[in-house]
């Protein structure tokens, strides 16, 4: 039997590269072997709209995929949406075996692309490196499950717990640490901030250290305390502001859709579903940041730890709250700077 684990890792691979550009859909990489286990094709899905990792694999692959293997880390569709069903282009491709990593949870795919292959005398694998699928499409899946966006929790602070800084420290981590975040940013759909962060800080949320797509910026502002000037409303992208005083805000805020908001944030995650934005980066202060920790609406907390201790009384903490428990999953190390990855418990 082929190395499945191996190939469906170049799947997951593939899947990635697309990163923060396809939502609502996910994100999905194929790869097609010949009939003698030889790579004759491969794709990934680049957009929402644009084909299918399936379809442009089989494009690639051409006359060679008769009687061969795809390898993909989602179950193909069977429905018609924006795109034909890749079950279609499958069966006229004469493919033999379909290698699947987790089936699409998508009540409209939901196991039956899976028993459309087997019906038509397609060999179907399933469950391959199943954990390294589920966290590739996290997000898609949270948001297909409760039609709320995925929630990280991203924090820089040095040992002491400190998020904040003097004049004289403008950032707590350092530039290789600030560069990561900046990548992340343009892998989330939107980025979540509060009023206190803009009046205190005048952060500009973008990408400009790493280049790439700035994500939609969401401001909670429920007392309109910003105005128009602040840098974030004048960087490329878009704005989203949630304030209880939509009439004014719309005057002062031009550029940017003002949503009225009574100041819940389950309120705004429910929104934010519903506009299919599927992940939300929070960067925030310590008000925001116990809020969304103490109503349990994080799914996962990114801790950029500098080894410093600030050791001013004056400087904010992280958090303050109950006890909130979490299990690290991943440790890496950014210069001087860790960044521990972590989830509820």
């Amino acid at each position: 039997m082929p190395n499945d684990e191996y190939w469906m890792a170049q799947a997951l691979e593939l899947a990635q590269r697309a990163k923060g550009l396809t939502s609502p859909n996910p994100l999905v990489g194929a790869i097609i072997l010949d009939s003698d286990g030889n790579l004759v094709g491969e794709g990934y899905h680049q957009k929402a709209g644009l084909p299918h990792a399936e379809i442009m694999a089989l494009q690639k692959a051409g006359e060679k995929a008769k009687g061969g293997t795809l390898y993909v880390n989602l179950e193909p569709c069977s429905h018609y949406g924006k795109t034909p069903p890749c079950v279609k282009a499958i069966l006229e491709n004469k493919l033999k075996t379909v290698v699947i990593g987790t089936t699409d949870p998508n009540p409209k795919v939901n196991g039956e692309g899976i028993k459309h292959l087997m019906a038509i005398g397609i060999q179907v694998r399933t469950n391959i490196l199943v954990e390294e699928c589920l966290k590739v499409n996290r997000f898609f899946f949270h948001w297909i499950k409760t039609q709320r966006p995925w929630v990280t929790l991203k924090i820089a602070a040095s040992l002491d717990g400190k998020i904040g800084h003097s004049d004289e420290l403008k950032w707590i981590t350092g530039l290789q640490a600030r560069t990561k975040v900046h990548q992340l940013r343009g892998e989330y759909d939107a980025l979540l901030t509060g009023s206190g962060t803009i009046l205190n800080d005048n952060p500009r949320l973008t990408v400009r250290l790493s280049g790439g797509r700035n994500p939609t910026r969401i401001i909670l502002d429920r007392r309109l305390r910003c105005t128009a000037t602040f840098k974030i409303f004048r960087e490329p992208g878009q704005n989203i502001l949630f304030t209880a005083n939509k009439t004014k805000a719309s005057q002062e805020f031009k550029q940017a859709e003002i949503i009225e908001w009574n100041g819940q944030l389950k309120e705004v995650l429910e929104i934010l579903g519903k506009k299919n934005i599927l992940s939300v980066l929070v960067e925030a202060g310590t008000e925001l940041n116990s809020a969304f920790l103490e109503q349990k609406l994080v799914n996962e907390v990114l801790y950029f730890m500098n080894p410093s201790f600030l050791g001013n009384a004056q400087s904010p903490e992280i958090y303050k709250g109950n006890q909130a428990n979490f299990k690290i999953q991943n440790i890496n190390k950014y210069g001087e700077d860790l960044l521990l990855e972590m989830i509820p418990v």
